[in-house]
This record gives structure tokens, C-alpha cells and sequence, in this order.
């Protein structure tokens, strides 16, 4: 490194929000016994918890952890329901420097813990 030049240290994530333009729809295809749900249905997804689960509203009702594993595309076989519009959201992550200074960033691709595994 040239001199007279500090090395940055990474940004620490401090939190995260999600922001979400437009929710997912999702067309159900076959009975969801899980949340009750027939062909023909609409599920809203909202927030992306990872791992295939999502915040979603159908029915007049809130889930906080959909388990959208058999929503086509995602699913491979078995499907019982497929997007029929995408979603518009947004992660925002709060950094904090090793300086003190704070900020925000929709960079979240650069950061861990988006999801269940942490990734």
C-alpha cells in the first residue's frame, strides 16, 4: 500500500429494511392444504426471508413465514402454484464505519444475512 494511504476497514452492518414497491403475485395451481388455499387463489408476497420463504397476504389473512417452496419457477416438481407478476422491492443496509460514521446503502448484495443461512 502506498504511504502516507489508510487502509479502510470493511463496513459493519448494523440493520436492515426491505421496501417493497409492488408484492409478488402468485396464482395457486392446486390445493395448499397448509393455508387452506385452492386453485385459483391469489397470494401477495411481500418481504424475501430466504430460503424459498416470504411475508405474504391472501385471503384477508397476514403469514409472516409463507413457505413458498412449491411456487414455480423455484419449485422442480410438485408445483401448486406459479408467479404470474414479479415483485419490485429493495434492500437498504445500515453501515456504520470504523470511524463512527453511519449511513445507508442498497448495496445489500455486498452484506450477509439476508436470509436463513445468513447469506
Amino acid at each position: 500500500m502506498a504511504e502516507g494511504i489508510i487502509r479502510p476497514y470493511p463496513p459493519q452492518r448494523d440493520s436492515g429494511i426491505n421496501i417493497t414497491f409492488e408484492p409478488l403475485e402468485i396464482l395457486v395451481t392446486a390445493p395448499i392444504e397448509l393455508y387452506h388455499l385452492k386453485s385459483g387463489d391469489r397470494v401477495f408476497g411481500y418481504m424475501n426471508l430466504g430460503e424459498g420463504a416470504f411475508n405474504a397476504w391472501f385471503n384477508g389473512f397476514w403469514v409472516d413465514v409463507f413457505d413458498g417452496t412449491s411456487v414455480a419457477p423455484g419449485c422442480s416438481r410438485g408445483c401448486l402454484a406459479k408467479v404470474v407478476k414479479p415483485g419490485r422491492s429493495e434492500w437498504w443496509v445500515q453501515i456504520q464505519l470504523a470511524t463512527g460514521l453511519t449511513g445507508w446503502t442498497k448495496q445489500a448484495d455486498r452484506f450477509d444475512g439476508k436470509d436463513a443461512l445468513g447469506h
